[in-house]
């Protein structure tokens, strides 16, 4: 096997190690931040090219990732606010009698939307920065028939 294999195999092999030993110690483990690190490890692994070595590599580098894919579930995430010892510091807004960003119109809570916005405007004109490149103004322009049925030909369809 070629180092870079091997390094690799050996941070995957380590992750679900590190998330258990860490979950032991301190009651949460980060395991998404784990399972980005076996992604990208594997990334590095495909780099290596095609062989039989890389194929047995990925097979176990994907069954590792399945592990940490379960260890996530029992596991806790560690939440950033735990780490500090004001239990005031997550009081809510509300209870404060500030405003938060869901009762303004502009804040994060998207109360009101632009329908002027250019993606959301309908336009065939190929002038326009987003224009349908599928739109037919002379197709669109054309007087369709429209067939009229009579109730004796309805009757007759459709029973």
């Amino acid at each position: 096997m070629s180092d870079q294999i091997k390094r690799s195999l050996t941070i995957i092999r380590n992750l679900p190690k590190h998330c258990v030993a860490t979950n032991r110690r301190t009651g949460t483990a980060s395991v998404e931040k784990a399972m980005n690190s076996c992604l990208d490890q594997v990334e590095k692994i495909k780099k290596q090219g095609n062989s039989k070595r890389v194929d047995k590599a990925l097979v176990e580098a994907w069954r590792i990732y399945l592990q940490l894919q379960k260890l996530a579930r029992t596991v806790r995430e560690p939440f950033a606010d735990n780490y500090d010892m004001r239990p005031d510091r997550t009081e809510s807004i509300e209870d404060r009698g500030l405003q938060g960003p869901n009762i303004r119109s502009h804040g994060l809570g998207y109360r009101s939307v632009d329908w002027n916005a250019k993606l959301l405007m309908a336009t065939h004109d190929s002038r326009k920065p987003f224009a349908n490149p599928f739109w037919n103004e002379k197709e669109a322009r054309k007087k369709h028939p429209v067939k009229h049925y009579t109730a004796e030909e309805i009757k007759q369809k459709f029973g």
